[in-house]
């Protein structure tokens, strides 16, 4: 069905089947449907040290045509905090140990970049908690609307390890206690999201000895997913402009006004 006038952009279709119809629909498209829009492979940065041989997160994204990725050894690279907030996403691979020096590089990207980390190991060394193993190898999802968790059952709970193999997440510390937690193992975080709105930072904890144990039909979507999910809150950071503030007489009263651009939050004191 096609609109052929000018006067309007839509049309009425009805479909309608009987048991014995023979017809099996694979495909609507709304809008768009001669030339339907095609986005560009975004520029993401995998950050990893070693060698990737074991590292099934990497796997997953390389074969993701959403994502062009650029491996980034740690060991031995050139790349800045500045530089790495040019790409579209950053990725924190578990291979990346926590006495690695490149490490105090990456709390300095954080809401300058959207951020996926499958590290949990990190977070004490940055300074932002610590590593903790859960009891269980089930994820509680908190927040099943989370684009993370498209077209994934978790009405359950999500397995994400087989039997004998439980989640390691984190204890949050003070920089990320008021984040919105997206999953739970137990009593212990394992997701949670930072700056939802830009340039967000997700942990997806999955470490190198939890990969070939993990859940495959789950995690061969939720890494994909979970670094959309962020990359999709990419935005420029701008300087906060310098305070103006202004003074008017208002019935007796001196009432002031303190404005910045691009500013959520304005502190002052007396």
């Amino acid at each position: 069905w096609k609109v052929e006038t000018e006067e309007t952009d839509s049309v009425d279709v009805q479909f309608q089947l009987t048991p014995d119809a023979g017809i099996d629909f694979t495909l609507f498209m709304i809008d768009q449907g001669d030339a339907p829009e095609v986005k560009e492979a975004q520029k993401v940065a995998y950050l990893y040290s070693g060698s990737l041989d074991d590292d099934y997160a990497y796997a997953y994204l390389a074969g993701d045509s959403r994502f062009e990725l650029t491996e980034v050894n740690v060991d031995a690279t050139e790349e800045t905090p500045e530089s790495l907030r040019e790409y579209e996403a950053v990725v924190v691979s578990p291979t990346i140990g926590a006495d690695n020096a490149f490490v105090a590089n990456l709390k300095q990207i954080i809401a300058y970049v959207p951020v996926l980390n499958l590290n949990p190991y990190l977070y004490e060394p940055l300074g932002l908690g610590k590593a903790a193993v859960s009891t269980t190898n089930l994820l509680t999802v908190l927040d099943a609307e989370n684009a993370a968790f498209e077209n994934i059952d978790v009405a359950q709970g999500l397995e994400m390890l087989l039997e004998g193999a439980n989640v390691t997440g984190v204890e949050l510390g003070e920089y990320f206690a008021a984040d919105k937690i997206i999953a739970t193992a137990g009593d212990i975080t394992a997701m949670h999201m930072h700056n939802a709105n830009r340039n967000a930072y997700l942990l997806l904890p999955i470490t190198i000895d939890d990969m070939p144990l993990a859940n495959q039909d789950v995690i061969s979507q939720l890494i994909p997913q979970s670094l959309q999910a962020v990359t999709d809150t990419k935005q420029e950071v701008k300087p906060v402009s310098k305070p103006v503030i202004s003074v008017k007489q208002e019935d007796g009263a001196s009432v002031v006004s303190i404005s910045a651009n691009y500013s959520n939050v304005i502190y002052y004191t007396t």
